[in-house]
């Protein structure tokens, strides 16, 4: 048996023609892990066009949670009601981490119209928020699980 991989990674990798801000975080961040980690270390399920295929989706998820030590998610604002909830139930039975990492600001205001949320981003061990006003809103919430983690890109310096 195989042993268990440090960090499964659950995001939008997308497709070369739907370039947007959360599969270019999700590409960064996971090129980042891969770097420090090693890629024999990591596993990752795109959720990019989930919809078309919601069953694969969710075999390819428990399969992650099992694999794998540590999982991250880094959904959007329609993918979190089904991953959060999803993961969060996975990780606490099979006894894994769970790592939530924002993309944008838009958490709070979908917590204000979903409350119902709150019980699984407590669930989760560490939500990395872009911004300290995110975190104190989370705060709030009764969230203190997050960790502000600045956004950041990958940018070729001219030399000057």
């Amino acid at each position: 048996m195989r042993k268990k991989r440090k960090l499964g990674v659950c995001g939008h990798f997308g497709s070369h023609e739907n370039i947007n801000g959360q599969m270019v975080k999700t590409k960064i961040l996971t090129e980042e892990l891969t770097r420090y980690f090693g890629s024999n270390e990591i596993a990752l399920v795109d959720t990019y066009g989930w919809k078309k295929h919601p069953v694969l989706l969710l075999f390819r998820c428990v399969k992650l949670s099992i694999m794998c030590r540590n999982i991250l998610i880094m959904p959007a604002g329609g993918g979190i009601k089904v991953l959060a909830p999803l993961f969060a139930l996975l990780c606490s039975i099979l006894k894994r981490k769970l790592h939530f990492s924002t993309i944008g600001g838009w958490l709070p205001a979908y917590l204000s119209d979903n409350p119902w949320m709150i019980k699984y981003l407590k669930m989760m061990s560490v939500i990395y928020v872009e911004t300290k006003s995110i975190k104190k809103s989370l705060a709030e919430f009764g969230i203190k699980n997050a960790v502000y983690m600045p956004n950041f890109k990958n940018i070729a310096v001219a030399d000057v």
